[in-house]
């Protein structure tokens, strides 16, 4: 039986060639960045670092407070997900992660871009995502 070695990799945009010279497994998942001709991928993190959110403190009341990158990258996780509700998933997103795993399963490898590479980002959940479904949903 051969094993079949697949690698998903995350790059940080300013790094990265051109977008017009990526080959088909570079994939760009953040939002839209005009100035580099990046549109928003469907699978941008919609809880951007920084935004004002309600959360419930220790008494369940209410409070707001700023994201940091380790809420927005928890958010994100429940949010592609669907945790915990399966079928909130997004239908973009699901049609989504069904390309990136059909280009896996053709090239072997995916480069996911982003700007927040090598800090810890929302590429790192779609890593895991598409490391744990085996031809399956998400």
């Amino acid at each position: 039986m051969s094993t079949i070695t697949i690698t998903i990799t995350i790059a940080n945009a300013h790094d990265s060639p051109p977008s017009s010279e990526w080959p088909e497994w570079y994939v760009y998942v953040g939002r839209a960045v005009n100035r580099k001709g990046l549109g928003r991928s469907s699978l941008a993190n919609p809880y951007p670092i920084g935004q004002r959110l309600a959360f419930a403190d220790e008494n369940e009341r209410p409070v707001t407070r700023r994201l940091t990158r380790d809420d927005a990258i928890g958010l994100y996780q429940s949010y592609i997900t669907g945790y915990p509700w399966k079928d909130d998933i997004p239908r973009e997103v699901r049609r989504e992660l069904r390309r990136l795993r059909a280009l896996l399963a053709k090239h072997g490898k995916l480069v996911l871009v982003c700007w927040c590479a090598p800090k810890s980002c929302h590429a790192e959940v779609i890593r895991e995502a598409l490391l744990r479904s085996k031809g399956g949903q998400t």
